[in-house]
């Protein structure tokens, strides 16, 4: 009986990892389809939130884009550049009020830099796969149940830990007088003997 548990629960790992790699497959493969569809989407942006401004709906429809995407566009590109420096000239040009040629020319270099950096990521992966491939063949590849146990066993030990920790944190920060017991009255005998 546990044998056969633990044949079905393998057998529903390897499914999931399958599942798990089709998926990274999937996505990697739509983000680099949108990638390619990066300056259209800015330059539709720009017509939303530029002069003069164009309702949302009349613009995904006329450029037959996708709503929920281009909504996280408008969000994307309206977010301040603190973090996204690239943006700062595409900002700085919505708030000038730029027309259309200086926007398809700012959505076309965000988008180059996109495709750059795409691509410098399937080198460095290319890279990395060779690697991996070289790797010593006499070291055997964990496999993913033992890797969870042995977290699971961590984790539960860690667990127990920390009560014990938060108790001795706690003790360290009260006054002596409180972290020493009271002695009952009559428990402890006088260490004296008497003598009569």
């Amino acid at each position: 009986m546990v044998d056969e548990y633990k044949a079905h629960d393998k057998a529903i790992e390897k499914k999931e990892e399958l599942l798990d790699d089709f998926m990274q497959t999937e996505s990697t493969q739509l983000g680099q389809t949108l990638a390619l569809q990066s300056s259209k989407y800015m330059v539709a942006a720009w017509r939303v939130t530029g002069e003069p401004k164009e309702e949302v709906a009349k613009v995904v429809d006329k450029e037959r884009l996708d709503y929920e995407l281009f909504d996280r566009w408008l969000k994307f590109l309206a977010k301040p550049p603190r973090f996204y420096q690239h943006l700062t000239k595409w900002q700085e040009m919505i708030k000038s009020g730029g027309d259309a040629a200086e926007a398809k020319k700012l959505a076309d270099e965000f988008q180059t830099l996109v495709l750059e950096v795409m691509f410098e990521r399937k080198e460095v992966n290319d890279e990395n796969d060779v690697i991996k491939a070289k790797a010593l063949s006499g070291t055997k590849k964990k496999e993913r149940g033992e890797a969870a146990e042995r977290l699971r066993h961590q984790r539960r030990f860690l667990s127990r830990l920390r009560p014990r920790a938060q108790v001795d944190a706690d003790r360290a920060a009260e006054p002596l007088h409180r972290r020493l017991p009271a002695r009952p009255p009559g428990r402890f005998r006088s260490r004296r003997r008497h003598t009569t």
